[in-house]
């Protein structure tokens, strides 16, 4: 039987108030996009959005395999994700819904 190592897990913020939204490593000098993925040496990338207000948002990360492109839509079964951002005073993190 194969033992599978444990993934590594890529951070990156989403800033949903720049216009347009920017994404970007969570730890300073950390790798950015573009990645390189294959089926020997898969990637788990983590977002945490952040943002004054609530707001509704999908990912559309660009992917190509074989030869081909295209966009992938990541929200909740075609409805956006959305983002409620913590109230003034509290002392809590933002939370997204998935």
């Amino acid at each position: 039987m194969e033992m599978m190592a444990a993934l590594e897990t890529r951070g990156f913020t989403a800033d949903l108030d720049a216009e347009p939204p920017t994404l970007g490593p969570a730890r300073p000098g950390a790798p950015d996009f573009p990645f390189t993925v294959t089926n020997a040496g898969p990637e788990l990338f983590a977002v945490a959005p952040g943002s004054t207000c609530e707001v509704e948002w999908h990912l559309e990360p660009d992917r190509t395999s074989a030869g081909r492109s295209g966009t992938v839509v990541i929200d909740r079964a075609g409805r956006p994700l959305t983002y409620l951002p913590v109230p003034v005073g509290d002392p809590g993190s933002g939370r997204s819904s998935g």
